[in-house]
Protein backbone atom coordinates (compact mmCIF):
# COMPACT_ATOMS: atom_id res chain seq x y z
CA UNK A 1 0.00 0.00 0.00
CA UNK A 2 1.68 3.48 -1.17
CA UNK A 3 2.06 6.45 1.62
CA UNK A 4 0.55 8.67 -0.85
CA UNK A 5 3.44 9.63 -2.20
CA UNK A 6 5.43 10.20 0.85
CA UNK A 7 6.41 6.98 1.80
CA UNK A 8 6.11 3.62 1.46
CA UNK A 9 4.89 0.21 2.96
CA UNK A 10 7.90 -0.96 3.88
CA UNK A 11 8.05 1.81 6.62
CA UNK A 12 6.03 4.71 8.65
CA UNK A 13 5.53 6.74 5.71
CA UNK A 14 7.53 10.60 5.55
CA UNK A 15 6.42 13.22 8.12
CA UNK A 16 4.72 10.33 10.56
CA UNK A 17 6.14 8.99 13.64
CA UNK A 18 5.29 5.47 14.78
CA UNK A 19 6.04 4.75 18.47
CA UNK A 20 4.73 3.68 21.62
CA UNK A 21 2.33 5.77 23.30
CA UNK A 22 3.51 7.28 26.99
CA UNK A 23 1.26 6.42 29.99
CA UNK A 24 0.20 10.18 29.72
CA UNK A 25 -1.11 9.74 26.26
CA UNK A 26 -3.62 6.64 27.19
CA UNK A 27 -6.80 9.08 27.48
CA UNK A 28 -5.74 9.96 23.47
CA UNK A 29 -4.77 6.85 22.38
CA UNK A 30 -7.92 5.45 23.99
CA UNK A 31 -10.25 7.86 23.15
CA UNK A 32 -8.96 7.53 19.28
CA UNK A 33 -9.78 3.90 19.69
CA UNK A 34 -13.02 4.37 20.59
CA UNK A 35 -14.64 7.10 18.21
CA UNK A 36 -13.36 4.86 15.26
CA UNK A 37 -15.61 2.06 16.81
CA UNK A 38 -18.47 4.85 17.95
CA UNK A 39 -17.90 4.17 21.35
CA UNK A 40 -18.39 6.43 23.88
CA UNK A 41 -15.92 8.22 24.94
CA UNK A 42 -13.75 6.97 28.16
CA UNK A 43 -14.03 7.34 31.73
CA UNK A 44 -11.64 7.53 34.34
CA UNK A 45 -12.66 4.63 35.89
CA UNK A 46 -12.80 2.70 32.45
CA UNK A 47 -8.92 4.17 31.80
CA UNK A 48 -7.81 2.87 35.71
CA UNK A 49 -8.69 -0.49 34.69
CA UNK A 50 -7.48 -0.49 31.24
CA UNK A 51 -4.79 0.67 32.45
CA UNK A 52 -3.47 -2.45 34.20
CA UNK A 53 -3.97 -5.05 31.72
CA UNK A 54 -1.76 -2.22 29.04
CA UNK A 55 1.39 -3.38 28.47
CA UNK A 56 3.11 0.11 27.35
CA UNK A 57 5.79 -0.70 25.81
CA UNK A 58 3.50 -2.88 23.29
CA UNK A 59 1.19 -0.09 22.40
CA UNK A 60 1.65 1.46 18.85
CA UNK A 61 0.82 5.14 18.03
CA UNK A 62 1.16 6.94 14.43
CA UNK A 63 1.46 10.72 15.09
CA UNK A 64 1.16 13.36 12.02
CA UNK A 65 3.28 16.43 14.43
CA UNK A 66 1.53 16.23 18.13
CA UNK A 67 -1.87 14.72 16.34
CA UNK A 68 -2.45 10.81 17.04
CA UNK A 69 -3.85 9.41 13.82
CA UNK A 70 -3.76 5.68 14.44
CA UNK A 71 -3.21 3.18 16.95
CA UNK A 72 -2.61 -0.66 17.64
CA UNK A 73 -1.56 -2.98 20.43
CA UNK A 74 -0.52 -6.07 21.45
CA UNK A 75 -1.54 -8.23 24.71
CA UNK A 76 1.15 -10.60 25.60
CA UNK A 77 -0.59 -14.03 25.46
CA UNK A 78 0.18 -17.87 26.04
CA UNK A 79 -2.36 -19.77 23.18
CA UNK A 80 -3.66 -23.46 23.80
CA UNK A 81 -3.31 -24.97 20.66
CA UNK A 82 -3.18 -28.71 19.86
CA UNK A 83 -1.05 -30.72 21.37
CA UNK A 84 0.27 -27.63 24.17
CA UNK A 85 0.85 -24.34 24.31
CA UNK A 86 2.26 -21.18 22.62
CA UNK A 87 3.44 -17.71 23.28
CA UNK A 88 1.22 -15.21 21.00
CA UNK A 89 1.30 -12.01 20.17
CA UNK A 90 -2.56 -10.62 20.71
CA UNK A 91 -3.34 -8.22 17.99
CA UNK A 92 -5.56 -5.37 19.46
CA UNK A 93 -6.84 -1.39 19.56
CA UNK A 94 -6.27 -1.21 15.69
CA UNK A 95 -7.85 2.11 14.03
CA UNK A 96 -7.16 4.66 11.96
CA UNK A 97 -8.71 8.49 11.89
CA UNK A 98 -11.02 8.66 8.49
CA UNK A 99 -9.00 11.55 7.66
CA UNK A 100 -5.54 9.43 7.46
CA UNK A 101 -7.47 6.15 5.56
CA UNK A 102 -5.14 4.48 2.24
CA UNK A 103 -1.78 6.49 3.47
CA UNK A 104 -0.13 3.10 4.62
CA UNK A 105 -0.54 3.53 8.73
CA UNK A 106 -2.12 0.53 9.15
CA UNK A 107 0.34 -1.32 7.17
CA UNK A 108 3.60 0.55 9.45
CA UNK A 109 2.07 -0.88 12.48
CA UNK A 110 1.11 -4.42 11.12
CA UNK A 111 4.92 -4.54 10.31
CA UNK A 112 6.46 -3.08 13.24
CA UNK A 113 3.86 -6.09 15.12
CA UNK A 114 5.34 -8.67 13.17
CA UNK A 115 9.04 -7.34 14.08
CA UNK A 116 8.34 -6.82 17.54
CA UNK A 117 7.20 -10.20 18.26
CA UNK A 118 9.60 -11.88 15.88
CA UNK A 119 12.10 -10.29 18.50
CA UNK A 120 10.10 -11.58 21.60
CA UNK A 121 10.08 -15.29 20.00
CA UNK A 122 6.66 -15.26 20.04
CA UNK A 123 6.01 -17.40 17.06
CA UNK A 124 2.23 -16.69 16.82
CA UNK A 125 -0.36 -13.83 16.30
CA UNK A 126 -3.72 -13.61 17.09
CA UNK A 127 -6.73 -11.01 16.47
CA UNK A 128 -10.73 -10.67 16.40
CA UNK A 129 -11.27 -8.71 12.87
CA UNK A 130 -13.72 -6.21 13.12
CA UNK A 131 -14.26 -6.51 9.15
CA UNK A 132 -13.48 -9.88 7.71
CA UNK A 133 -11.27 -8.34 4.43
CA UNK A 134 -8.91 -6.27 6.67
CA UNK A 135 -6.28 -8.74 7.73
CA UNK A 136 -5.91 -10.95 4.56
CA UNK A 137 -3.55 -9.25 3.26
CA UNK A 138 -1.16 -8.98 6.44
CA UNK A 139 -0.92 -12.65 6.82
CA UNK A 140 -3.99 -13.48 9.00
CA UNK A 141 -6.50 -15.96 7.77
CA UNK A 142 -9.74 -17.53 9.67
CA UNK A 143 -8.62 -19.97 12.61
CA UNK A 144 -12.07 -20.72 14.72
CA UNK A 145 -15.66 -20.25 14.77
CA UNK A 146 -17.39 -18.91 17.23
CA UNK A 147 -21.41 -19.37 17.79
CA UNK A 148 -24.40 -17.23 19.34
CA UNK A 149 -26.60 -19.00 21.05
CA UNK A 150 -30.65 -18.24 21.52
CA UNK A 151 -32.54 -20.50 24.10
CA UNK A 152 -36.30 -19.91 24.71
CA UNK A 153 -36.12 -20.90 28.92
CA UNK A 154 -40.09 -23.01 27.96
CA UNK A 155 -37.91 -25.10 25.75
CA UNK A 156 -35.01 -25.78 28.22
CA UNK A 157 -35.65 -28.23 30.19
CA UNK A 158 -33.12 -31.03 30.52
CA UNK A 159 -33.68 -35.12 28.95
CA UNK A 160 -31.86 -36.38 32.48
CA UNK A 161 -31.95 -34.80 35.97
CA UNK A 162 -28.41 -33.77 36.58
CA UNK A 163 -27.07 -35.44 39.41
CA UNK A 164 -26.71 -34.29 42.77
CA UNK A 165 -23.01 -32.34 43.84
CA UNK A 166 -21.28 -29.54 43.48
CA UNK A 167 -22.10 -25.99 45.22
CA UNK A 168 -23.35 -22.84 43.36
CA UNK A 169 -23.22 -19.63 45.38
CA UNK A 170 -22.82 -15.90 44.33
CA UNK A 171 -19.38 -14.16 45.08
CA UNK A 172 -18.41 -10.87 45.06
CA UNK A 173 -15.15 -9.54 42.59
CA UNK A 174 -12.34 -10.23 44.93
CA UNK A 175 -13.65 -13.62 45.47
CA UNK A 176 -14.59 -13.97 41.50
CA UNK A 177 -10.88 -13.05 40.75
CA UNK A 178 -8.98 -15.22 42.66
CA UNK A 179 -11.62 -18.27 41.76
CA UNK A 180 -12.76 -17.68 38.51
CA UNK A 181 -8.64 -17.22 37.49
CA UNK A 182 -8.21 -20.81 38.67
CA UNK A 183 -10.90 -22.36 36.76
CA UNK A 184 -9.99 -20.32 33.51
CA UNK A 185 -6.56 -21.95 34.25
CA UNK A 186 -8.22 -25.50 34.17
CA UNK A 187 -10.50 -24.77 31.24
CA UNK A 188 -8.04 -23.00 28.80
CA UNK A 189 -5.57 -26.32 28.66
CA UNK A 190 -7.64 -28.54 26.74
CA UNK A 191 -9.61 -26.06 25.09
CA UNK A 192 -7.76 -24.82 21.20
CA UNK A 193 -7.60 -21.09 20.99
CA UNK A 194 -8.31 -20.44 24.93
CA UNK A 195 -5.28 -17.85 26.18
CA UNK A 196 -4.18 -17.78 29.63
CA UNK A 197 -5.56 -15.17 31.76
CA UNK A 198 -4.07 -13.99 34.69
CA UNK A 199 -6.10 -12.09 38.26
CA UNK A 200 -5.18 -8.94 36.13
CA UNK A 201 -7.12 -9.36 33.30
CA UNK A 202 -9.78 -11.41 35.29
CA UNK A 203 -10.37 -8.21 37.23
CA UNK A 204 -11.04 -6.68 33.78
CA UNK A 205 -13.53 -9.13 32.72
CA UNK A 206 -15.18 -8.41 36.06
CA UNK A 207 -15.11 -4.52 35.71
CA UNK A 208 -19.23 -3.89 35.77
CA UNK A 209 -19.35 -0.35 33.82
CA UNK A 210 -22.46 1.10 33.01
CA UNK A 211 -21.48 1.65 29.38
CA UNK A 212 -21.30 -2.22 29.25
CA UNK A 213 -24.44 -2.57 30.86
CA UNK A 214 -26.65 -1.58 27.92
CA UNK A 215 -29.43 -1.22 29.66
CA UNK A 216 -29.53 -4.33 31.86
CA UNK A 217 -28.68 -5.23 35.61
CA UNK A 218 -25.32 -5.11 37.26
CA UNK A 219 -23.34 -8.71 37.07
CA UNK A 220 -24.44 -11.88 38.11
CA UNK A 221 -21.54 -13.91 39.41
CA UNK A 222 -21.66 -17.50 40.29
CA UNK A 223 -18.89 -20.22 41.50
CA UNK A 224 -19.32 -23.44 41.50
CA UNK A 225 -17.24 -25.63 43.67
CA UNK A 226 -16.93 -29.64 44.23
CA UNK A 227 -15.36 -30.40 47.92
CA UNK A 228 -14.31 -27.16 48.53
CA UNK A 229 -12.17 -26.73 44.78
CA UNK A 230 -13.68 -24.26 42.07
CA UNK A 231 -14.89 -26.33 38.92
CA UNK A 232 -16.72 -23.58 37.35
CA UNK A 233 -18.35 -19.94 36.71
CA UNK A 234 -21.03 -17.93 34.74
CA UNK A 235 -21.48 -14.23 34.73
CA UNK A 236 -24.22 -12.95 33.16
CA UNK A 237 -26.69 -9.55 33.40
CA UNK A 238 -30.43 -9.69 33.57
CA UNK A 239 -32.61 -7.23 31.00
CA UNK A 240 -35.90 -7.24 32.91
CA UNK A 241 -39.47 -6.52 30.43
CA UNK A 242 -42.68 -7.10 30.34
CA UNK A 243 -45.67 -7.59 28.08
CA UNK A 244 -49.27 -8.38 28.40
CA UNK A 245 -48.65 -11.62 29.17
CA UNK A 246 -46.69 -11.19 32.55
CA UNK A 247 -42.50 -11.26 32.27
CA UNK A 248 -40.54 -11.04 29.29
CA UNK A 249 -37.11 -11.01 30.10
CA UNK A 250 -33.21 -11.84 28.68
CA UNK A 251 -30.37 -13.07 30.58
CA UNK A 252 -27.28 -12.31 29.20
CA UNK A 253 -24.69 -14.66 28.85
CA UNK A 254 -21.14 -12.94 29.21
CA UNK A 255 -19.01 -16.04 30.05
CA UNK A 256 -20.08 -19.75 31.04
CA UNK A 257 -16.65 -21.42 32.26
CA UNK A 258 -16.42 -25.19 33.85
CA UNK A 259 -13.30 -27.41 34.26
CA UNK A 260 -15.44 -30.32 34.66
CA UNK A 261 -18.95 -31.80 33.24
CA UNK A 262 -20.82 -31.43 36.12
CA UNK A 263 -19.84 -27.90 36.57
CA UNK A 264 -20.71 -27.30 33.01
CA UNK A 265 -24.43 -28.83 33.72
CA UNK A 266 -24.87 -26.86 36.78
CA UNK A 267 -24.21 -23.73 35.48
CA UNK A 268 -26.63 -23.89 32.56
CA UNK A 269 -29.09 -25.38 34.38
CA UNK A 270 -28.96 -22.32 36.68
CA UNK A 271 -29.06 -20.02 34.27
CA UNK A 272 -31.91 -21.57 32.48
CA UNK A 273 -33.82 -21.51 35.59
CA UNK A 274 -33.67 -17.98 36.91
CA UNK A 275 -37.20 -16.53 36.64
CA UNK A 276 -39.02 -13.69 35.01
CA UNK A 277 -36.36 -14.75 31.96
CA UNK A 278 -38.31 -15.74 28.88
CA UNK A 279 -34.77 -16.47 27.00
CA UNK A 280 -31.29 -16.48 27.53
CA UNK A 281 -28.78 -15.49 24.91
CA UNK A 282 -24.78 -15.81 24.55
CA UNK A 283 -22.38 -15.15 22.75
CA UNK A 284 -18.57 -15.93 21.73
CA UNK A 285 -19.84 -19.85 22.64
CA UNK A 286 -18.08 -22.37 21.27
CA UNK A 287 -19.17 -24.24 18.61
CA UNK A 288 -19.01 -27.58 19.78
CA UNK A 289 -21.22 -26.72 22.55
CA UNK A 290 -22.29 -29.38 24.34
CA UNK A 291 -25.85 -27.90 25.74
CA UNK A 292 -27.59 -29.45 23.20
CA UNK A 293 -26.77 -32.54 23.99
CA UNK A 294 -28.25 -32.13 28.29
CA UNK A 295 -31.51 -30.41 26.56
CA UNK A 296 -34.81 -32.69 26.25
CA UNK A 297 -35.23 -30.86 22.66
CA UNK A 298 -31.84 -30.59 21.03
CA UNK A 299 -33.43 -28.62 18.13
CA UNK A 300 -33.91 -25.88 20.85
CA UNK A 301 -30.98 -23.49 20.94
CA UNK A 302 -31.04 -21.39 17.97
CA UNK A 303 -27.15 -21.34 17.07
CA UNK A 304 -25.83 -18.66 14.69
CA UNK A 305 -21.76 -19.44 13.59
CA UNK A 306 -19.75 -16.16 13.39
CA UNK A 307 -16.01 -15.73 12.64
CA UNK A 308 -13.34 -15.99 15.62
CA UNK A 309 -9.84 -16.10 16.40
CA UNK A 310 -7.77 -15.60 13.03
CA UNK A 311 -4.09 -16.34 13.12
CA UNK A 312 -0.65 -16.10 11.13
CA UNK A 313 3.14 -17.56 11.70
CA UNK A 314 5.43 -14.99 13.09
CA UNK A 315 8.42 -17.26 13.03
CA UNK A 316 10.57 -16.77 9.42
CA UNK A 317 8.86 -13.41 8.93
CA UNK A 318 10.71 -10.29 8.46
CA UNK A 319 7.89 -7.88 9.18
CA UNK A 320 6.19 -9.80 5.99
CA UNK A 321 2.68 -8.45 5.37
CA UNK A 322 1.46 -11.51 2.93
Amino acid sequence: MPGAGTGSAIGTPRGLELRPIHTEEQRAYTTLMRRAFGASLPTDEELAISREITEFDRTLAVFEGKEMVATAGIFSYEMTVPGGTLPCGGVTRVSVVTTHRRRGLLTAMMRRQLDDMQERGEPLAALYASEAPIYGRFGYGLSTYQAAVDIDRSHGAFANKIPAGGRLSMVDVPTGVREFTRVWDQARRSQPGMVALDERWMRNQLADLEPLREGASPHYRVLHQTDGNPTGFAIYRLKLDWDASGPNGTLRLEMLVAATAEAYAALWRHVLDVDLMARVTAEMRPVDEPLRFLLADSRQPKTRIEDGVRTRSVHGTTGSTG
